[in-house]
């Protein structure tokens, strides 16, 4: 009886799974429903989007017969040069951010980015060591896990593993990474739209090591946080 039902949840696993893998639909289908959440999650009707979207992610990948670890959460071929090729360039994103980026995003949109949710930071270290918790846990490898791990691939499902469909990818999936981070105003959400082109990018160059843009997104938020707390940002 238990090889039966084991024999039995394998069939019907492979089933589902064999339904996602090799239609479009149902990618389109579960594009649609994490979509729904961010919209949720936009309009304050839902507290948070990644765990949500992290549960559909991980149920679709086992339903795949894949995993976290297949598309990048494995461990690198080497963390040495992983963490110095992210360490550098999240430093030149944000000398690059500071003195080009920033400077015409506030002069297109006529508004500096919106930081008062950060402002306990100022001065208070307490404030300081919570936030860069967070940051490392719920923003960097939370957010890379959903927005380049799972949603970027899934998008490439639907779109095509070409140039192309992967260009489509990256910017669609950076786009509502964008508007998530609405609450930093429309130069905030224009700077972190042009942040998850660059994460996604090293992703898939660099051989969809997911934990490179984690390390870059990891350390240029907290590069942030740094200056926020020395009262560098007005």
């Amino acid at each position: 009886m238990k090889i039966q039902s084991f024999v039995t949840l394998t069939s019907w696993r492979d089933r589902v799974g064999s339904l996602l893998q090799d239609h479009q639909l149902a990618a389109f289908i579960e594009i649609l429903i994490v979509i729904a959440i961010y919209v949720l999650k936009i309009n304050g009707l839902l507290p948070m989007s990644k765990i949500p979207i992290l549960l559909i992610g991980s149920v679709s990948l086992w339903l795949r017969r894949s995993g976290w670890r297949q598309i990048g959460m494995d461990k690198p071929e080497s963390w040495t040069k992983t963490i110095l090729l992210g360490v550098g360039i999240a430093v030149l994103d944000t000398v690059f951010g500071l003195i080009v980026t920033l400077p015409v995003l506030h002069q297109i949109t006529g508004e500096m980015m919106d930081l008062q949710q950060f402002n306990p930071i100022r001065g208070n270290p307490r404030e300081l060591l919570f936030w860069l918790v967070l940051s490392w846990t719920y923003a960097a490898i939370a957010e890379e896990m959903v927005y380049r791990g799972y949603f970027l691939n899934r998008l490439a499902d639907l779109f095509g593993r070409h140039k192309p469909g992967w260009i489509l990818s990256i910017l669609f999936s950076s786009l509502m990474f964008g508007f998530v981070h609405g609450y930093m105003g429309i130069t905030g959400i224009l700077n972190t739209f042009l942040s998850g082109v660059l994460y996604a990018t090293a992703y898939l160059v660099f051989g969809r090591n997911l934990w490179l843009p984690v390390i870059i997104h990891g350390v240029g938020n907290t590069i942030g946080m740094v200056m926020l707390y020395f009262g560098f940002y007005s």
